[in-house]
């Protein structure tokens, strides 16, 4: 009778343990299968995403893209301002909320703008390796109009440096570039920021140039020391000494 009760009260013990065994199991399975859902890594792209909006000469509103790349820092396309003599703008997030801008700092010799913008929480884009020729790129604009805000399109690289549009060694890619989408990030596959859409063919078409991160993030350190918000830099490119807040875990 000793041995029998014995004998049941191992295997209670060994159901347990295989019991938590298996739930451990399942739960890392679990956090797999969501590590690696791509869908996680797009909406992170999207929610670091900002729609600019400008006012036109004729009253309008206009504008293009952005991205956050630190603290209430957006980066974007500077000819959105220049083109109209523009210094001001809101940006707008994902969930639509909408903040304007307390100041614009403008490189016209790289064409790209950091606004500054009071946002309690955001999502910020981290840098990452400029994929290869043939590799996947992921753009994020407004095509044509404000409709189509948030839009993601997803191309390659089909050309690694282009000198075009007053601008130099800008990556091609073969993803749109209608207007509306300047300013706006490109990603590589892992989610990681590799630069910001500053051309595209005039009707849209499928040909898109981007400025790569390097340059920038070299435009953002300036603007963190520069004592006009408006002002034209014209010196090297480098991100070395950087450090970014993570407010969005990217999956």
């Amino acid at each position: 009778m000793k041995r029998v009760k014995t004998f049941v009260f191992v295997a209670i013990i060994l159901a347990c343990i295989g019991d938590i065994i298996a739930l451990s199991v399942s739960t890392v399975r679990s956090e797999l299968k969501e590590s690696h859902n791509p869908r996680s890594i797009y909406d992170n792209m999207v929610a670091a995403s900002a729609t600019i909006h400008v006012t036109l000469p004729n009253g309008r509103t206009g504008g293009g893209a952005g991205v956050f790349i630190a603290d209430n820092k957006v980066a974007t396309a500077a000819h959105i301002f220049t083109m109209i003599n523009q210094d001001k703008a809101k940006v707008e997030l994902r969930d639509g909320t909408i903040r304007e801008s307390t100041s614009v700092y403008i490189d016209e010799a790289t064409d790209v703008a950091i606004i500054t913008v009071d946002i309690e929480e955001m999502a910020i884009a981290h840098p990452g390796r400029c994929p290869k020729l043939g590799e996947d790129v992921y753009s994020i604009g407004t095509p044509f109009n404000l409709q189509f805000k948030f839009t993601l399109a997803k191309g390659i690289v089909s050309h690694p440096g282009r000198d075009i549009f007053e601008n130099v060694d800008l990556v091609q890619v073969d993803s749109y570039g209608a207007g509306g989408c300047s300013g706006g990030p490109a990603y590589n596959s892992d989610g990681e920021l590799v630069g910001i859409m500053l051309a595209g063919m005039p009707t849209g078409g499928s040909l898109g140039f981007f400025k790569k991160i390097e340059d920038v993030m070299e435009v953002y350190r300036a603007s963190l020391s520069a004592e006009s918000d408006r002002i034209d830099i014209r010196q090297g490119a480098g991100v070395s000494g950087f450090s970014y807040k993570k407010k969005v875990s990217r999956k």
